[in-house]
């Protein structure tokens, strides 16, 4: 992991602290039932602007995919777990509990 990649991570992590998990929340409300995240839910979890979220995408950091004939892009959430994770970013309950549904 490069040191710019760091500071951006340790951004995201400063972020999600001040803003607490309520954003999180919401976000997995919003999509009850899928097993997938949009590219703006991925945003909200991690507290970070939507176009972020696609370039982490299309870079391949956050494995996801594209729909056909349209620029919306779809992650997982066994997938945005283990990025949460693997960033040391806190995962929410709710997160969990939908990858378990």
């Amino acid at each position: 992991m490069g040191y710019i990649h760091k500071i951006r991570c340790d951004k995201v992590l400063l972020r999600i602290y001040r803003n607490g998990l309520n954003a999180v929340e919401r976000a997995i409300s919003m999509a009850k039932g899928n097993k997938v995240l949009s590219s703006g839910e991925v945003a909200k979890v991690c507290h970070v602007a939507p176009r972020t979220a696609q370039k982490w995408i299309d870079a391949g950091l956050l494995k996801g995919y594209r729909i056909p004939g349209s620029r919306d892009r779809r992650v997982p959430v066994e997938e945005m777990i283990r990025f949460m994770k693997q960033h040391g970013m806190p995962v929410s309950p709710e997160l969990l509990k939908r990858q378990k549904d």
